[in-house]
């Protein structure tokens, strides 16, 4: 994730989430998966503040091919 730029900061803290669905790309049959959201923690790397996005199980794979 991005360091902690206000773009995250309203994006991230105070919000509540679910789920985050994840796409590969901009195709529309583009591979998805659905994850649970576990929180937001702030946290440094390197010295650089960034904000650490805490996942879950995956709940729902689309469109993903094994073999490749």
């Amino acid at each position: 994730m991005d360091d902690q730029k206000p773009y995250w900061k309203r994006r991230l803290e105070g919000r509540k989430y679910e789920f985050i669905q994840f796409l590969n790309g901009y195709a529309t049959q583009a591979p998805e998966m659905l994850v649970e959201f576990l929180g937001v923690r702030r946290t440094r790397k390197w010295g650089k503040p960034f904000y650490a996005i805490r996942l879950g199980r995956i709940l729902k794979i689309k469109r993903w091919r094994k073999n490749q």
